[in-house]
């Protein structure tokens, strides 16, 4: 029985290789008498072939999960792990990009900087742009200090430690304020991936193309056209290279003010009498504060005023020394013109005369 069987299924493996052969034989043929017997391709072609694969293309793989073979050492179902594996991916997949804004005032304004710049670096971040000015004030021995002055930082930090730099800032300074924002570009940036990966594929067959062109006119505008898609790859590249940075790093725009005192906290329930005595307190302080500025401001300006005092003296007293002397000539025309005139004509003699 055993010798038949190996027989039996050796003739079958025979017979299997003989038909095979056959038909590869046929279809070998058959191909030949089709390619002998099909027309030349027209010119044309590679024109064809660009106007059909013009259109966008999202290749999309599929990827097939054994959820019966999903297991741990630790243990736990199919389902369990597949969830999380899930939810982590989508978690990954996520682009968020967080910013955020604060507003502080110190006593101490040079250690604030330093602070400042300590806590970027210590946070892995870095400071893409920071202004510091103020006012400047003379001094009595010829120098000049630089006075209520204020920074304006603009830092990256990593987005994993973003709520941690906020928390820290607060140690700097006084917080007058602090806002924050977030805005999720995954579907911007899924969008963006999906045409690139387009435009990779159209690259693909447009260098196919330029290789069978035979068309000089069919050759200029596969070239043309591959040179739009080119730049359109490296416009989306570089937008998702910029994306992925500010995901990757978060913006922080930091403002520090030097001032003598900190803003004074005041409670949120107040009567009407602490409410009057605060606006009486306020307004006090910003009289004196207005006040005191003032004349600060007009001890600087006294020389200048000064200058510009005499200088309008000078010019008010030219101004009436040309009008009195105006004034004058005036006064000498009017007496030549109305003094008292000759009579040209003669008189008659009287009758006493005649005698």
């Amino acid at each position: 029985m055993k010798k038949f069987r190996t027989k039996s299924l050796a003739l079958l493996l025979v017979t299997l290789l003989l038909a095979g052969m056959l038909f590869g034989c046929a279809g070998a043929s058959a191909d030949k008498y089709a390619t002998e017997a099909a027309p030349a391709e027209p010119m044309e072609a590679p024109m064809a072939d660009y106007d059909r694969f013009y259109e966008d293309t999202i290749v999309e793989e599929e990827v097939w999960v054994d959820e019966e073979s999903l297991t741990t050492a630790a243990g736990g179902s199919a389902e369990e792990i597949t969830s999380e594996n899930t939810t982590a991916k989508n978690a990954l997949a996520e682009k968020i990009i967080y910013t955020g804004h604060l507003n502080l005032e110190t006593v101490d304004f040079d250690p604030a900087v330093a602070a400042v710049e300590a806590m970027v670096s210590e946070f892995g971040g870095f400071v893409e742009s920071s202004e510091i000015n103020g006012r400047s004030e003379y001094n009595e021995d010829g120098t000049s200090s630089l006075v209520d002055r204020n920074a304006y930082y603009v830092v990256r930090i990593p987005s994993h430690r973003f709520d941690e730099f906020l928390k820290r800032s607060g140690s700097i300074g006084n917080v007058l304020s602090s806002n924050t924002s977030a805005e999720n570009i995954t579907s911007q940036f899924t969008d963006a991936e999906a045409r690139k990966d387009s435009l990779l594929i159209q690259e693909e067959r447009l260098l196919a193309m330029m290789e069978q062109a035979t068309d000089v006119e069919s050759l200029i505008a596969l070239e043309s056209r591959l040179s739009e898609v080119r730049y359109e790859i490296e416009a989306l590249e570089r937008q998702l290279i910029n994306w992925q940075n500010s995901v990757d790093y978060s913006t922080v725009s930091l403002s520090l003010q030097e001032v003598e005192i900190y803003t004074p906290v005041v409670p949120v329930q107040r009567s009407f009498g602490e409410k009057f005595t605060t606006a009486l307190s306020d307004g006090w302080k910003g009289f004196v504060n207005f006040g005191e500025r003032f004349i600060l401001w007009f001890a600087r300006s006294l020389p200048v005023l000064i200058i510009l005092g005499l200088i309008v003296f000078a010019f008010v007293l030219l101004i009436r020394m040309s009008n009195r002397r105006a004034a004058a000539k005036m006064e000498k025309r009017k007496q030549y013109f109305y003094a008292k005139p000759v009579d040209p004509q003669p008189k008659e003699p009287s009758e006493e005369q005649n005698k």
